[in-house]
């Protein structure tokens, strides 16, 4: 069960990093004018993020091997629409598909996993994080040997047949849990359905003055107006006591913010490796393959520690982001130097293994509150709520850093700036986890 959880997960985050790799092809396959092509990854991005806190509460309604099921079979048509697209319409609606049905397959396959495992939670965490980090990093690599060797709809179809594998698969290995008699709040759903697309496009245009403020501008009225129907709703979609969770506030907070980090500075990155060093993509993408092992190994690390305390939790995340920020200081030397290989292999490693370590941690943190063996009503929430902070802490770091990077302030002040917003991250974890300490002694007196 946990193999097709974690490839449903990997599956479904690669997509974004693999189809940037195929952008070209598709643009000069398909005929996209200027610089539409572009859609391609945002149809994907903006339907995925934005439909996950909605996907996580319908997971919890009506069952999370159910809803796991239809995302991926979702995930799969759209994959099979994308592989014999002869049109760029059908391509963007194929897309669509396929984001609506990585929501529903994240949401589902975390809350599935914090239902069914139970001493053994912060190694399943580990694995799962391990995949969705992997997922994000190696789609780099991937995509271009993959593209290579099959093509741009081979890949596409690839995907199709290994969703369609998890599919079948799932009913085979994972309980069919039972539906709940609550309703589905649909004004909440679409509140923040909204909200979520609205601020996702939002952080993604920012840079434009003309349509940045606007959406993000829409999307906070958006957000107010979900909190205004969600405190009059009988069967809210974020029930208030997840809200209250101090557990669960301080996970997404710190998946959003490693995210926020992490993958912009990869982007500048490779960026800079293959425009300003002229470096190839497949040596680019070569490059990336210390961070993949660092993932795994810092959240194998982090697995022995998150278990047991929220002070132990808080302090490994504080010692991850630590390790982010100086993979992100690591990396500042690359405008002033040309050996830029040893820079680059010490900062991937440090990234990774923070990112890893971070996200395992952060996870544990997140769930913690939800007993596992439960009928507890909250799991797809807190896996749509989770990954809902991953999409938007990405959106968030790339309209910052990113903007940075390519304009006028340069490579090295935007990963100065990501060094040192890593670095006052991991003090404020630092300062929480030792608030911690008094209290755990205090109860156990």
């Amino acid at each position: 069960m946990l193999a097709v959880l974690c490839t449903a997960q990997f599956l479904v985050v690669a997509n974004i990093t693999l189809v940037t790799i195929l952008l070209p092809a598709l643009q000069r396959d398909l005929g996209f004018a200027g610089g539409g092509v572009q859609w391609v990854v945002s149809t994907y991005t903006l339907t995925f993020g934005c439909s996950l806190v909605i996907a996580g509460r319908l997971a919890d309604l009506f069952g999370h091997r159910r809803v796991l099921g239809a995302g991926l079979c979702s995930f799969a048509l759209g994959s099979l629409g994308c592989g014999l697209a002869g049109h760029p319409a059908v391509l963007l609606i194929s897309r669509g598909a396929q984001g609506l049905g990585a929501a529903a397959v994240a949401a589902a396959a975390l809350a599935l996993l914090i239902r069914q495992f139970t001493r053994d939670r912060p190694r399943a965490l580990a694995w799962w994080s391990a995949s969705q980090a992997l997922g994000g990093a190696s789609g780099w690599l991937l995509g271009g040997v993959l593209s290579e060797v099959v093509g741009w709809r081979g890949v596409f179809l690839g995907n199709a047949a290994l969703a369609l594998l998890c599919a079948v698969l799932s009913p085979l290995l994972m309980p069919v849990g039972s539906r709940s008699a609550r309703r589905v709040d649909v004004a909440g759903g679409a509140l923040i359905t909204l909200a979520m697309f609205l601020l996702v496009l939002g952080l993604t245009e920012a840079a434009d003055p003309r349509t940045g403020p606007a959406l993000l501008a829409g999307g906070a009225l958006a957000l107010v107006g979900f909190a205004l129907v969600e405190r009059r709703a009988t069967d809210p979609v974020v029930p208030l006591v997840a809200l209250r969770s101090r557990s669960l506030v301080t996970g997404t907070a710190v998946i959003a913010l490693i995210n926020a980090i992490t993958t912009p500075v990869l982007t500048l990155c490779a960026l800079h490796l293959q425009g300003a060093r002229g470096v190839g993509a497949a040596w680019s993408g070569a490059l990336f393959v210390p961070f993949n092992l660092a993932v795994i190994a810092g959240s194998v690390l982090a697995a022995r520690r998150v278990g047991g305390r929220r002070g132990a939790r808080l302090a490994v995340m504080a010692a991850a982001v630590g390790a982010i920020a100086a993979g992100a200081g690591v990396l500042v030397l690359l405008p002033s130097t040309g050996a830029f290989v040893v820079p680059v292999l010490v900062g991937f490693a440090l990234l990774g293994l923070g990112g890893g370590s971070a996200s395992v941690a952060a996870n544990a943190e997140g769930t913690a509150g939800i007993a596992p063996g439960t009928a507890d009503e909250r799991g797809g929430v807190a896996g749509g709520l989770l990954n809902t902070a991953t999409e938007l802490g990405v959106a968030l770091g790339m309209a910052v850093f990113v903007t940075v990077g390519t304009g006028q302030g340069g490579l090295r002040a935007a990963l100065t700036a990501a060094a040192g917003t890593g670095l006052l991250i991991a003090l404020g974890l630092l300062v929480l986890a030792r608030r911690q300490v008094p209290a755990a002694m205090a109860v156990d007196s």
